[in-house]
């Protein structure tokens, strides 16, 4: 419930605030942005970088979605995957998370901590936040994440599957339960052999890691995504396993690095010795760019079905459309004439986590 209550206290602001268009200024292109937000007694932080050509070229966006470690900052994200230079030069947008605490809300099993702020939410906010900057491709949102924000990004998969199109986690590769995926996820995941944090071997020890080793989780994600071929290529203490001809294209790439500690390969020396050896004969950041680049979600539309969390928020929409008490566009008879206007609303706007609604639905309850 906290989650929904939140999502309807910051409706009524964002859909009367929302642009015809994005609103970046060229002075912005190029810089950091600081965004924030409070709402419900939670005070929301983002970064949000874009690079200086989109004030030319004018077209929707990719956007990465990066999440930082346990005690990280979104500073440090950007500083640890040196993704800046290939955002400029590729053109894509980048949206660096924090946690509150520095710590995103994931624990075992990629699951939240009820107690803590709701960060699925809060990744929402921040797209819809971004957007008042930046127009984003929506087939084209991903998420790479390091250590704890690799685990987040497991989990967003799972929860935000209509948006996020794949998936990076580097030293940080976990299964979400439950799976609330609605479309086989992509990913390409990164771990050292001797990371002394997440274990490669796994580690009963640790409660939000657990026993499973990280390789039989890239093959439990090949199997959920139906891959068919399965490749090895080795280079120097660097080795690839690509599982291939998956279900809508979603591939599962697992790079190891032999002797890698918990870092993130090719990154800036900025990681305490600790966490072991990082790798600089390979560039997490721009393999992640060419999987991101070769994975965009499929052109897909899906109807919300009941137990969906689509399903859910078109039907919070509707008893409140039902009962007078809906605001903004939910009060235009001309805008809202069905559930599927209402998803279609809802994904335009990154309410909740729905898929573009396919023409042939026949709505089976008229709300005007």
């Amino acid at each position: 419930m906290g989650r929904w209550i939140l999502v309807l206290a910051m409706l009524i602001a964002e859909v009367l605030s929302w642009p015809a268009s994005a609103s970046m200024q060229c002075q912005d292109a190029g810089k950091i942005l600081q965004l924030q937000e409070s709402a419900v007694g939670h005070e929301y932080l983002w970064k949000l970088y874009v690079p200086k050509r989109h004030c030319f070229e004018k077209h929707p966006l990719p956007l990465w979605i990066l999440a930082p470690g346990s005690q990280q900052s979104a500073d440090v994200a950007l500083q640890l995957s040196k993704v800046l230079p290939l955002a400029q030069h590729h053109g894509f947008a980048v949206l660096a998370l924090q946690g509150q605490g520095n710590c995103l809300n994931v624990e075992a099993n990629c699951l939240p901590n009820p107690w803590l702020r709701d960060d699925v939410e809060y990744v929402l906010a921040g797209l819809r936040k971004a957007s008042k900057h930046v127009q984003i491709d929506k087939r084209r949102i991903f998420c790479a994440g390091y250590s704890r924000g690799a685990r987040f990004c497991c989990r967003i998969g799972s929860e935000l599957s209509a948006f996020v199109a794949a998936i990076a986690p580097v030293a940080g590769l976990r299964l979400p339960l439950p799976r609330n995926f609605t479309r086989p996820m992509p990913v390409h995941a990164f771990h050292g052999t001797a990371d002394p944090v997440n274990s490669y071997w796994g580690n009963a020890g640790v409660p939000y890691w657990g026993p499973q080793p990280v390789p039989d989780v890239a093959k439990e994600w090949s199997r959920l995504n139906e891959c068919k071929k399965t490749k090895l290529i080795s280079t120097g203490s660097v080795n690839n396993i690509h599982h291939t001809e998956c279900k809508h294209g979603a591939d599962v790439f697992f790079t190891s690095i032999e002797g890698g500690g918990h870092t993130w390969p090719g990154s800036p020396d900025i990681l305490p010795p600790s966490l072991g050896r990082t790798d600089f004969s390979i560039s997490a950041s721009r393999l992640i760019h060419k999987f991101f680049q070769d994975h965009p979600a499929p052109s897909m539309c899906q109807t919300a079905r009941v137990g969906d969390h689509c399903y859910e928020a078109v039907d919070r929409i509707l008893s409140k459309i039902k009962d007078g008490s809906a605001t903004g566009i939910w009060a235009s008879r001309a805008l809202i004439k069905s559930r599927a206007d209402i998803q279609r609303r809802l994904r335009e706007r990154f309410l909740a986590n729905c898929h573009e609604p396919c023409s042939d639905y026949a709505d089976p309850v008229q709300v005007v």
